[in-house]
C-alpha cells in the first residue's frame, strides 16, 4: 500500500469578501481536495492580516492554510481550480515530508598545552 503524501496549502483572499464568503471558498476546496481522494485533517483560518507587499492593489487579505494527504495527481487539479478563482490574491501547495534526522557533528575538544 502507497502511502500519500501529507501537503499544506495557503490561501491569500480578498480582504473585501465577508468572514462568511470567505469561509464558504475555503470549505469548498476543502471538499475539492476530498472528491480528488484526499483527506483533509486541519484547517486553519486566520483572518485578516497586513501583507508584506499589495498584492492586486490590496494592502492586505484573508489567510488560510489547509492541511492534507492526496495523491499527487489531485493537486493540479486543485491548484487549476485555485488559479481561475478571482477571489483568491495568491497560493502556495508545499509537500510536508517527514523530517530526516541529521547526523550531528561533536566537536573534538581543544587540545590543552
Amino acid at each position: 500500500m502507497a502511502i500519500t503524501p501529507a501537503y499544506e496549502c495557503m490561501l491569500i483572499l480578498k480582504p473585501s469578501l465577508a468572514k462568511e464568503e470567505s469561509d464558504k471558498i475555503i470549505d469548498r476546496y476543502a471538499e475539492v481536495i476530498k472528491t480528488l481522494k484526499g483527506d483533509v485533517q486541519k484547517v486553519d483560518r486566520m483572518g485578516k492580516r497586513k501583507i508584506a507587499f499589495d498584492m492586486k492593489k490590496n494592502p492586505e487579505g484573508y489567510y488560510a492554510t489547509i492541511n492534507f494527504t492526496a495523491p499527487g495527481t489531485a493537486i493540479a487539479e486543485l491548484e487549476r481550480q485555485m488559479r481561475i478563482s478571482d477571489d483568491i490574491l495568491k497560493f502556495q501547495t508545499l509537500r510536508n515530508d517527514p523530517v530526516k534526522a541529521l547526523p550531528v557533528k561533536v566537536k573534538a575538544p581543544a587540545a590543552s598545552v
